[in-house]
């Protein structure tokens, strides 16, 4: 057995413990990078194992010494382990958003993709950032689309976005969007993007469950694929409008 089918043994057996124990996990693989330091297995797996399991436990200098490490066994990714050293050591110091925006410096620095932004933007949500995580959908959308594909996922994270702020009737404007985009890459509208217009529709004070209402989301969908967006638009403002004068009433 070489050193490096070793250094995988031992890999293997540090990767089961993970979950229940990471600390020891951790102290195996970096022993494993210590004794196999010119193997395969370590440039190649064990170093981002480490830095993986690190971050998921806030271990922050044992992702800081890996990333060191990687620096000088792949200098070919020199630049990308260095920016993550560096979002490793802004987490260390409790600055979330921008060890997020470093490393997402670093995940598109050859290049920007729709999947990327989008993944970037649920992060700056989750650290209630919503205009970075706006302005990261927005871009999203529009590569997803120069991508050959729909942009309705991302138009559906931007909805939500609204709804969160209580926009709820541009909400409903920005999913019109989405069907008119997914109309084009297609024809089929996605089961969840219905979902959401729905869900948008409730927030704007349409009670899908009564008659007049029921069949609110499919009539506007209808309307957006057999004459535009717009009138689909204007469609939905006019019945909101109606149903905020009757609720004055």
């Amino acid at each position: 057995m070489n050193n490096d089918d070793k250094a995988n043994e031992l890999r293997e057996k540090a990767m089961q413990m993970q979950s229940t124990n990471p600390r020891e996990a951790l102290d195996l693989l970096i022993a494993i990078t210590e004794k196999y330091t010119d193997t395969w297995t370590v440039a190649n797996l064990v170093l981002d194992d480490i830095i993986g399991i690190a971050r998921s436990n806030a271990f922050w200098n044992e992702a800081i010494a890996a990333c060191s490490l990687a620096q000088s066994l792949k200098p070919g990714y020199r630049e990308d382990y260095a920016l993550e050293q560096e979002a490793c050591q802004l987490d260390q110091m409790g600055n979330h958003l921008a060890a997020t925006e470093v490393r997402l410096r670093k995940d598109t620095r050859r290049g920007k993709w729709s999947g990327t932004l989008s993944y970037y933007a649920d992060l700056f949500v989750h650290l209630e950032d919503h205009d970075r995580a706006w302005s990261l959908l927005d871009e999203a959308a529009l590569l997803a689309i120069k991508e050959g594909r729909g942009s309705h996922s991302v138009r559906q994270k931007m909805a939500d976005l609204l709804l969160k702020e209580g926009k709820s009737r541009t909400a409903v404007e920005l999913l019109m969007t989405g069907v008119s985009e997914a109309e084009r890459f297609g024809g089929k509208i996605p089961n969840t993007l219905v979902t959401a217009l729905r869900k948008a529709l409730r927030a704007s004070g349409f009670n899908l469950r009564s008659t007049a209402f029921r069949g609110l989301a499919d009539e506007l969908i209808t309307i957006c694929r057999t004459e535009s967006k717009q009138s689909a638009i204007d469609r939905f403002y006019k019945l909101a409008d109606d149903l905020e004068a009757q609720n004055a009433a």
